[in-house]
């Protein structure tokens, strides 16, 4: 997938509403006419518009039972509906640590709204800012993106966490959809707002995350431990290293400070160890980052939005410039000169 142009999001994001359409009765001929065609939605390469998605939910809002299909849709949000760096969130040990994950991929994966948080008078604040015109469908989704950070948080946590309120844009909101957020979040909903944020209790951030599904842990680790790069008869120092730099690409800045307390070891010590081989932490990041994203984009299963990710990207553009950099080709063209190696060989 080429870097995700303005006012799109990825597939990823909006496929658990889609299929709770589907199931919920509404055609897949009537869902591509709203700009969700059934051959975008099964690309996990794939993006639709943002006109798209509120075109879906307003069209969802004028059917009977408008609460019950976003509560059955938040419902089918899980980590695995993030892809790989969802399973990174969970790895991670906070929640704090986890909401800063999360939101490099929706940098990643939504070009539609941005997300900020602030912590003040004990309360953490999570602000969406989001283009266009507040129309109808941009408004409900921007409400349904606030039940979707709570589901995912109390799946982090195993938990159920309240909310200490929301705040919705919307000037007002149905009788039966205020009800089921309000139950939903444990929380009042407060209308003609002039931002929709989701206030939560500021000890949230120190909440642990203690999953209750180990499966989507262990594919994890799987995905990541697949590509680490173990180099026969180098020093172990140096595989540590790079065990290191690739759990912290796929998890937050790898900065040498980082990787050393990971290891045990001062900074100072770290680079030590390093230069008696021969090599500065720079450019093992360097060698580490390139070698990774050879072997993640030899896997389709990942979207080059999750291969950005995991070697530690926050825009697909970088990405793609370091890539051509490193190889004079794209990461869409060593992909399919990858996969079509590995076909020919099967």
């Amino acid at each position: 997938m080429p870097a995700l142009p303005p006012n799109h999001i990825a597939i990823a994001n909006v496929l658990p509403a889609y299929e709770t359409s589907l199931a919920a009765g509404v055609s897949a001929d009537t869902l591509a006419v709203l700009g969700l065609a059934a051959a975008s939605m099964s690309d996990p390469d794939g993006a639709v518009s943002g006109e798209a998605t509120y075109k879906h939910f307003e069209h969802m809002a004028g059917l009977p039972d408008y609460a019950g299909f976003v509560a059955a849709s938040v419902r089918r949000h899980t980590f695995k509906t993030l892809g790989v760096v969802g399973l990174a969130c969970k790895t991670l040990n906070t929640i704090h640590e986890a909401l800063a994950c999360h939101q490099r991929f929706q940098h990643l994966t939504n070009k539609t709204a941005r997300y900020h948080s602030s912590a003040q008078n004990m309360q953490l604040v999570f602000r969406e800012e989001r283009w266009g015109k507040p129309r109808a469908g941009l408004l409900l989704v921007s409400e349904y993106t606030a039940l979707v950070a709570m589901q995912l948080l109390r799946l982090a946590t195993g938990g159920h966490v309240p909310a200490l309120a929301l705040h919705t844009r919307s000037p007002k909101v149905s009788r039966a959809l205020r009800s089921m957020m309000e139950a939903y979040l444990d929380a009042p909903v407060h209308v003609d707002a002039e931002h929709t944020a989701l206030v939560l209790d500021v000890r949230v951030l120190g909440l642990p995350v203690q999953s209750a599904d180990p499966e989507l842990a262990d594919y994890f680790q799987a995905k990541l431990m697949a590509s680490a790069q173990f180099v026969a008869g180098e020093p172990e120092v140096l595989n540590r290293v790079r065990e290191s730099i690739q759990y912290a690409l796929a998890t937050g800045k790898p900065t040498s400070a980082r990787v050393a307390k990971q290891l045990a070891m001062s900074p100072r010590t770290l680079q030590r160890r390093l230069q008696e081989h021969g090599f500065t932490f720079a450019q093992l990041l360097e060698q580490t980052r390139r070698g990774l994203a050879e072997r993640y984009l030899a896997d389709a299963s990942l979207t080059l939005a999750e291969v950005a990710y995991l070697c530690g990207y926050s825009e697909q553009t970088s990405f793609f410039r370091a890539f051509r950099q490193w190889t004079a080709e794209t990461p869409t063209q060593r992909r399919a000169a990858l996969l079509a190696t590995r076909r020919n060989a099967g």
